[in-house]
């Protein structure tokens, strides 16, 4: 349950409006879900659609007859875009509503650029755009706080050297 809330928190940016979702998913998913025998994957998928409403709109939401076997496009994306490090950064929440939204599709949840371009009624290639905005963003923001976090430890070495020094004289 914490990975859907997890997922809900990270599409919304607003713990709110992710509980929010979550639930509104659970009561949507549930039923249907045992009868389909893909629980989880369509849980998952109800609280990418329910995001979706809550962070765009109503008007943004395509209807829910369509689901991945109806995709003939629909495939995961290569290993190398995914960055399984970046799952709990919260550089995630930083993003703009759409690159946040299509970042955690795409990248965190392995849907294609197509399946993305559907659920969110954009094109695919605004989409992949947004996608590769948000992967440099995210990724731009984590090699900052790593860099803080080396100069820091750079920093504490230098001042022990210099108390070392001085101490020796």
């Amino acid at each position: 349950m914490t990975d859907l809330f997890r997922l809900s928190l990270q599409l919304t940016a607003d713990a709110e409006k992710a509980e929010s979702c979550l639930i509104l998913s659970m009561r949507e998913s549930l039923p249907t879900a045992a009868l389909q025998g893909m629980g989880r994957i369509w849980v998952r998928r109800t609280v990418i659609r329910n995001a979706i409403r809550l962070v765009l709109g109503a008007n943004s939401i395509v209807p829910g007859n369509i689901d991945c076997e109806e995709v003939s496009d629909f495939h995961l994306q290569p290993t190398e875009y995914r960055i399984e490090a970046l799952r709990n950064s919260l550089s995630i929440l930083r993003l703009p509503d759409l690159d946040r939204l299509i970042f955690v599709i795409c990248v965190l949840e392995r849907y294609s650029i197509l399946d993305c371009a559907l659920l969110l009624k954009r094109s695919p290639k605004d989409v992949n755009n947004a996608r590769l905005r948000a992967i440099n963003q995210v990724v731009f923001a984590e090699e900052r706080k790593s860099t803080r976090a080396h100069h820091n430890i750079f920093n504490r070495s230098a001042r022990r050297l210099q108390q070392w020094n001085r101490r020796g004289r």
